[in-house]
């Protein structure tokens, strides 16, 4: 019966563990008092009672499944002896414990309402004066000679009140081999049943726990990076649109696609794709008002995350926007190197007056002052006589052979540039070719940029002596990224040819 009562007992506890679900405030310090009763055995016929005993304990929890306590208990008892009589014993034992909570180690991770803890130690008892001694340490009143071979095993049952407080109930034994000049080889066992509360402190500050993470499923701009892909899918359109259309003649190709058509669609493109992706990637944001500065007459404004714009506006115009959500209306951005989004285009609307105000990246805010450029006087020309010979100057004539990243092998749509060349030089057969080779500068090294510029330039070259113009006219030059000569970056994998007399 006794059993099954336990087995019962430590079913609902382990069963009230499992409801839990945050994790114990560990380490912790303690102190706990008790009080129940205990009683000898040592088989030498004397029936000691069940007696009253009590506990104070001081003790650390290191862990969640491990702590120390000293635990200091005495108890007041009497026996009595085969002959009838009886005596009195007052014994005091300073117990070393150790305690494993199985609670925590079978169900971990979690706040266990219901602890239960095995408990095993070593006690040393000490017997007070004039007393029958019945004990296990030194007692000098029986000239023991020797400290005696002791342990303690016990088990513990603590319910969790509040943070702070806990009851136990706790039960065990204390076993002794006695050893002095009266008793040898005297066993005895002092089983106990105690009850108290126990009082826990000293608790460490616990870190903020994040909430976990949710599994998080990837865009393709988050796995590429927003420049990355931004750049890809430019690179790509541009290369749709620098192919010459079906039909369409030399003259319309070269009017169409030349350096400056060709950076202002890359532009046009750019800014259309990172405000795309910005559309889908940005939440809604607020345009707030920021400083003023009265000297130049520029309000900052910002636009959620990203850097301040300025706009031209007067100080009466300021007044009452403080605090206040500006429209923000037809913005463009671009996308930067870090993956951020920058803008560089909208119309920022006062909802006090209506009044709209443009911010362009790409233009000043005022217009700036037109520099004065000092007029040369003509100087007047010799009349030319019949003796003299009027050499014809032959046309300039320049071509931009632009490459792919890293690549040196001359695209298609680009071979045309070249027979413009060998056209102009088979009319010019006096003029010499110049090539000057670029790589971009965000890139490669200064050193694997220099060596791909030459491939290209060495390329171009290949491609006009194959087409019959002699080595002799080309001259080469590397630059590399020493120079940038196109705002755009990418503009800066080319080849520029340029005529010289």
């Amino acid at each position: 019966m006794n059993k099954k009562l336990i087995i019962s007992a430590l079913a609902i506890a382990f069963a009230m563990n499992v409801s839990a679900q945050e994790t114990k405030p560990y380490p912790h310090a303690f102190v706990s008092v008790q009080g129940g009763v205990m009683r000898a055995f040592n088989g030498d016929n004397i029936d000691r009672k069940w007696n009253p005993m009590g506990a104070v304990s001081l003790g650390y929890n290191f862990s969640d499944a491990f702590g120390l306590r000293l635990q200091a208990n005495g108890s007041t008892w009497k026996a009595k002896l085969p002959d009838g009589s009886e005596y009195k014993s007052k014994a005091a034992n300073i117990d070393l414990d150790m305690m494993f909570n199985l609670s925590n180690i079978f169900f971990p991770n979690q706040e266990n309402l219901v602890n239960v803890i095995a408990i095993a130690g070593a006690p040393f008892n000490i017997a007070l004066p004039h007393a029958w001694i019945d004990n296990y340490a030194f007692a000098s009143s029986e000239g023991s000679d020797r400290w005696n071979t002791a342990w303690k095993v016990g088990g513990m049952v603590e319910f969790n009140v509040a943070k702070n407080w806990g009851v136990n109930l706790e039960a065990g034994t204390n076993y002794v081999r006695q050893k002095n000049t009266t008793l040898s080889g005297n066993e005895k066992w002092w089983p106990y049943a105690m009850a108290g509360v126990t009082y826990k402190f000293g608790f460490k500050k616990a870190k903020k726990e994040e909430p976990a993470a949710e599994a998080k499923t990837f865009t393709v701009a988050e796995e590429m990076g927003n420049y990355q892909m931004m750049t890809t899918k430019l690179n790509s359109e541009m290369e749709l649109w620098e192919k010459r259309m079906p039909n369409e003649s030399l003259e319309a190709y070269q009017t169409r696609v030349n350096p400056t058509t060709r950076a202002a669609k890359r532009q046009a493109l750019e800014y259309e794709i990172s405000t795309q992706m910005a559309t889908n990637q940005l939440a809604a944001t607020n345009a707030r008002l920021g400083r003023y500065d009265r000297n130049t007459k520029k309000a900052a404004v910002k636009v959620g995350s990203m850097p301040e714009i300025y706009l031209d506006m007067e100080e009466s115009e300021v007044n009452g926007l403080y605090n206040k959500d500006l429209k923000l209306k037809n913005a463009k951005y671009r996308v930067k190197k870090d993956n951020s989004f920058e803008l560089v285009y909208a119309e920022v609307e006062n909802p006090m007056t209506g009044k709209t105000y443009v911010y362009d990246i790409n233009k000043p805010s005022k217009p700036a002052k037109p520099a004065v450029v000092e007029q040369k006087k003509p100087e007047p020309q010799q009349p030319k006589t019949d003796a003299q010979a009027v050499a014809k100057k032959a046309d300039k004539i320049t071509e931009n052979v632009f490459f792919d990243l890293s690549k040196s092998d001359i695209k298609a749509d680009q071979a045309s540039k070249i027979d413009e060349i060998v056209t102009w030089a088979n009319e010019n057969p006096k003029a010499t070719i110049l090539l000057k080779g670029y790589a971009d500068k965000e890139t490669g090294t200064p050193q694997v940029n220099k060596q791909i510029a030459k491939q290209r330039t060495e390329a171009v070259k290949k491609a006009l002596k194959a087409k019959g113009i002699a080595a002799k006219r080309i001259k080469v030059e590397v630059k590399g990224d020493t120079e940038q000569p196109f705002a755009n970056n990418d503009d800066n994998r080319v080849v520029i040819i340029l005529s010289e007399e």
